[in-house]
């Protein structure tokens, strides 16, 4: 009869529809998936850079993304949706807004926009580490961080522990988003590199309070919660477990000759 006819067409269009079901949480792929998360699209243009680094909280990672809205995206973990917080709005040199989750050690991708990020599993263990990676001469075009960026990605490394001077050119303005864009984020984020691997930030002498990048240090990078307007000559010394490793993490950016950070770190060291 005519309507059998028509209710077997619409089981086996069912049945098509559930083939294309995947771990995504129902979705036909895994950027499907990720719009769905709110009760509207998330602008893929509004997400400027995103990156998984290590978090002062044991067993957890933490993600950060900057984007032109000020309200934070919504991120895919396995099966579940999560609005990311918000951790500093824009402002007059940062025209952006910064936004963190937590995420546990043990989800295996994080997907966010359109990006998927890759959390390596610990047990392969390949750490780089890398340093004063900002252009600081005259003529960017010779500068080696990008080269050295896309060797980095295609390494697959579970960390990159990254020692400090993020930031090099810009003169008086180099403590802007700007200079920290051309300098870091957009040759990490070209290579790959911001997006297959999980870093360890450290804070070197070039984000110092004193003439240094330090706005854009506490800004985005510091696994620290955030204050506006605040630098600390020397930050908090912390531990962290990753990759196999226990790390003890301090801040010696502030060391000169004729200033020694090292009384600072041992009192701190004994109150642990």
């Amino acid at each position: 009869m005519f309507w059998i006819r028509w209710f077997v067409l619409l089981l086996l269009f069912i049945c098509i529809s559930c083939s294309s079901i995947n771990e995504c949480g129902g979705f036909a792929n895994c950027s499907e998936a990720v719009f769905n998360c709110t009760e509207g699209p998330i602008e893929d243009t509004q997400i400027q850079y995103s990156w998984i680094q290590l978090s002062v909280k044991s067993n957890l990672l933490n993600l950060r993304a900057i984007t032109q809205n000020e309200q934070c995206p919504y991120v895919r973990l396995g099966e579940k949706c999560q609005q990311m917080h918000l951790r500093a709005g824009s402002s007059k040199s940062f025209n952006n807004s910064v936004c963190e989750l937590d995420v546990k050690k043990g989800v295996p991708s994080v997907f966010i926009a359109q990006n998927e990020h890759n959390i390596p599993v610990e047990g392969e263990n390949k750490i780089l580490v890398a340093g004063n990676t900002g252009c600081d001469s005259g003529n960017c075009s010779t500068w080696e961080f990008p080269r050295i960026s896309k060797f980095m990605a295609n390494q697959n490394a579970s960390l990159v522990i990254h020692t400090g001077n993020l930031i090099k050119r810009g003169g008086s303005g180099k403590d802007s988003f700007q200079s920290l864009e051309d300098d870091f984020l957009k040759p990490a984020s070209s290579s790959g590199l911001l997006t297959n691997t999980v870093f360890l930030f450290n804070r070197g002498e070039g984000e110092m309070c004193d003439g240094g990048a330090w706005n854009a240090w506490f800004r985005y990078f510091s696994p620290l919660e955030y204050q506006l307007g605040a630098c600390d000559y020397v930050s908090p010394t912390y531990f962290v477990q990753y990759a196999g490793l226990d790390m003890l993490v301090y801040d010696s950016s502030g060391a000169k000759d004729d200033k020694d950070v090292s009384d600072a770190i041992s009192k701190e060291l004994d109150t642990e």
